[in-house]
């Protein structure tokens, strides 16, 4: 048996020294600072790793030893291979039993990866350890962790799927966290991406037939591939440049294409071999290995061709797949049927990501992020749940708690602020929890610490209450004169709001100011929006954004006031406004009624939009993953008896009417004369 530990002979030691010289990057291309070359003395011959038809073969470049590593079942063909000398494995694909599987090279024990998948080629990652394939059918790139063991559920990651026409090949780069591939259809193509789907371009446009199979040659910085419908092997540099064919008589059907320092092997399907030629000069052509059965996929193996290397995901606490990127780093990706969660390393079901919820006059339309289509508008809804409220008039604000699944809402001219809890079995139930005079124009919940705040119609102040409705107080009252909106943010015990001024005063405009969330440290924030609508904080609490609905503007600043912007400008018929998980929304209603809900990530120009055939009252934005963190009030009510406000530093205990506070946390019933 050929086994890949053979021990070199001293001629074979001084062309791997030259190889890894020669390893080393060319000006302009990068490569991990941080390789660990293999020892000489660990050396291994190299050895042709073929797949012939349900076989695996092996056949020593040097020796001429041929074994047969794996027999699989007959009925099977085995179209693509390669390994990996960490875990001392290799790694096939099988086209009719729609599965990868291994082998290991020491014990003989095998093992399934994955099922019920299509793959045309497969790669191994042996930096990242990932194991990639592609679907030529569904036009998909794909990856799974290389350790995957199949327990009836897949556990792989879509890298790319958008526009590849019948991708057919594979080649991967980890040292560079690139990916080459070839598509086989009207205009076939050789393009290149990062391994996790960014930068994705293409690579080679012309001169292509049918390029069935590429690999890259690291000791010339080339990438090969093999062509049957123009019967050659051609090859260009890694930039594109440089192509040229190699045209041989020998040359009639190639499969499948490998590169090893001045050679290069394919499998021949017209005479059922696998051939290797010198190639750049095309010359000492020699037959290697002719059978009665097909050969499909080949590899070389050799440590050289698989070098140690730091790996950039270890640091990365993906939950699930973290897959290599250029320039050494890692980004985490998730399985079929879970989303990157906002944290940007956990991976959630869909119903647990970032949404936004429309509230209608009696509905609340429930839209996930990831459910918003990626052109820029449509006449209908987006994938969306309904929430229909009986016995409601009309809503007019509302607030969300996420891990609680608890919904907090006013009616217009109605002065309840009632619960509502998502998570209960059987019917929606009802819970008032305070009632107020007049309208509660807009609240807020501090889901930390479990106060609500609002804003009533009848006085211009700010008032706040604990979760069960008890010992409401007012906060806020002195030189307001129309409060409208207000919002926090618990983790830093900031509230901020919006008062449009005083109807008699024209000195006395439109204003954005912040203080604690006790209602300590009040400053003015800004001065110059004419109607400030839809106050929201940025996802870290640092920044504010809100509309202008006077000027038609999208506006943000630092919550210490420095470095205001404009967002957006020149929206006409400009209604509501809030921001969350780096994305703008906003409402307009034209001169025929129709409403539109529009959408944008901060840093993209590009403005997306839907319809919607009802009047819209007021949205926000809501993720797991956004209500965290704690504040002084989050645990034991912050030792106060009643009341807890947090501010930055610490709480402030209060006491409702008709009690004091003593020692600074509790609040005693005053006597009545």
């Amino acid at each position: 048996m050929v086994h890949p530990l053979h021990k070199p002979g001293p001629l074979w030691r001084l062309q791997l020294l030259l190889l890894l010289l020669l390893l080393l990057p060319l000006p302009g291309t990068k490569s991990s600072p941080e390789i660990l070359w293999a020892p000489l003395s660990n050396g291994a011959e190299p050895v042709l790793l073929v797949a012939i038809q349900f076989n695996l073969f092996l056949y020593g470049l040097r020796s001429l030893k041929e074994d047969i590593l794996a027999t699989t079942d007959k009925n099977l063909i085995i179209f693509s291979v390669d390994y990996d000398l960490v875990d001392q494995k290799v790694f096939w694909a099988d086209l009719n039993a729609e599965s990868i599987k291994w082998i290991s090279m020491d014990t003989k024990k095998k093992g399934t990866v994955v099922k019920g998948i299509k793959s045309n080629c497969l790669m191994v990652d042996w930096i990242g350890r990932n194991l990639y394939w592609t679907d030529g059918t569904a036009g998909q790139i794909l990856a799974i962790q290389l350790t995957a063991i199949w327990r009836g559920k897949s556990e792989y990651t879509i890298v790319l799927d958008d526009d590849l026409t019948q991708t057919q090949s594979l080649a991967l780069d980890p040292l560079n966290g690139l990916m080459y591939w070839s598509e086989i259809g009207e205009e076939p193509q050789i393009e290149q991406a990062g391994m996790d789907g960014s930068d994705r371009k293409i690579l080679i446009s012309q001169g292509l037939g049918r390029p069935t199979s590429i690999a890259l040659d690291q000791l010339s910085w080339k990438i090969f591939w093999s062509d049957d419908k123009f019967h050659c092997i051609g090859s260009a540099n890694l930039d594109g440049t440089g192509i040229s064919m190699l045209q041989l008589t020998q040359i009639k059907n190639p499969f499948s294409v490998a590169v090893f320092e001045d050679e290069v092997f394919w499998s021949e399907m017209k005479t059922r071999t696998v051939q290797r030629v010198q190639k750049m000069t095309g010359k000492n052509r020699a037959v290697l290995i002719k059978r009665s059965g097909q050969p499909y996929g080949l590899k070389i193996m050799h440590e050289v061709l698989q070098p140690r290397s730091s790996n950039p995901c270890l640091d990365t606490g993906c939950s699930h797949l973290c897959l290599l990127s250029p320039r050494s780093k890692g980004s985490c990706h998730c399985p079929v049927g879970l989303l990157l969660a906002e944290d940007g390393t956990t991976c959630v079901p869909l119903k647990e990501s970032a949404f936004v919820f429309l509230v209608l006059p009696t509905v609340i339309m429930q839209v996930y992020l990831k459910n918003l289509k990626a052109f820029p508008g449509q006449g209908t809804l987006p994938e969306h749940r309904m929430l229909p409220f009986t016995n409601v008039d009309q809503l007019a604000s509302m607030d969300y708690i996420v891990q609680e699944k608890t919904l907090y809402l006013s009616e217009l001219n109605h002065g309840d602020i009632r619960l509502l809890r998502l998570k209960d079995p059987g019917t929606l139930a009802w819970r008032k929890i305070t009632s107020v005079k007049g309208t509660v124009v807009d609240l807020a919940v501090d889901w930390l610490s479990g106060n609500v705040y609002w804003i009533d119609s009848e006085q211009p102040r700010i008032s706040v209450g604990s979760l069960k409705a008890q010992y409401p107080i007012v906060l806020l009252s002195e030189n307001l004169y129309r409060p409208v909106s207000v919002v926090l943010h618990p983790p830093t015990a900031v509230m901020c709001f919006v008062d449009l001024g005083s109807l008699d005063d024209r000195k006395r405009g439109s204003s954005i100011e912040c203080a604690s969330m006790d209602g300590s440290r009040r400053k003015m924030l800004w001065r110059k929006s004419q109607v400030p609508v839809g106050l929201a904080f940025s996802d870290s609490g640092t920044r504010l954004y809100w509309a202008d609905t006077g000027r038609g503007l999208i506006e943000s600043i630092q919550q210490d006031g420095s470095r205001h912007r404009v967002d957006r400008q020149g929206i006409q018929g400009l209604n509501l406004f809030t921001f969350g998980q780096g994305m703008m929304f906003w409402t307009t209603t034209d001169d025929a009624q129709i409403t539109k809900v529009w959408y944008s990530k901060t840093e993209v120009l590009e403005n997306r939009w839907f319809q919607v055939d009802q009047k819209i009252v007021d949205l926000k934005v809501y993720s797991k993953f956004s209500q965290q963190g704690s504040n002084s009030c989050s645990k034991d009510n912050g030792g106060c008896s009643h009341i807890c406000l947090p501010n930055p530093e610490g709480q402030t205990c209060k006491c409702p009417s008709g009690y004091y506070l003593a020692n600074a946390n509790k609040c005693f019933e005053s006597a009545r004369c």
